[in-house]
C-alpha cells in the first residue's frame, strides 16, 4: 500500500472518529433534557412517562452502537499505522 493513501485513510478513520463522538455528545445531552424536563400533564402522564421511557432506550441504545463504532474506528486506525509502520 501506498503511504499517502495509508496517511489519508488513518486521517479519514479520525474523523470519523471525532463525529461519532460528537454525536453521542449531543445525543446524551439530549437524553438529559428529556430526563429532566418538568412538563407533566396529569391526563396524559402515564403516555407521556411511557414515550419519554422508549425516547431514552433509544437513545442509550444509539449511545451504545455509537461508542461500539468508535472503538471499530480505533482498531482500524491501529492496524493502519502498523501497516504503515511495517512500510518504513
Amino acid at each position: 500500500m501506498d503511504k499517502d493513501f495509508i496517511k489519508q485513510s488513518v486521517e479519514e478513520q479520525r474523523d470519523v472518529r471525532r463525529n461519532l463522538w460528537i454525536s453521542v455528545i449531543a445525543i446524551s445531552g439530549a437524553l438529559t433534557g428529556i430526563i429532566f424536563s418538568s412538563k407533566r400533564i396529569p391526563q396524559y402522564f402515564d403516555m407521556l412517562l411511557f414515550i419519554k421511557s422508549v425516547i431514552i432506550l433509544l437513545g442509550i441504545l444509539m449511545i451504545i452502537f455509537f461508542i461500539q463504532e468508535v472503538i471499530c474506528c480505533n482498531k482500524e486506525i491501529k492496524k493502519l499505522l502498523r501497516l504503515y509502520n511495517k512500510e518504513k
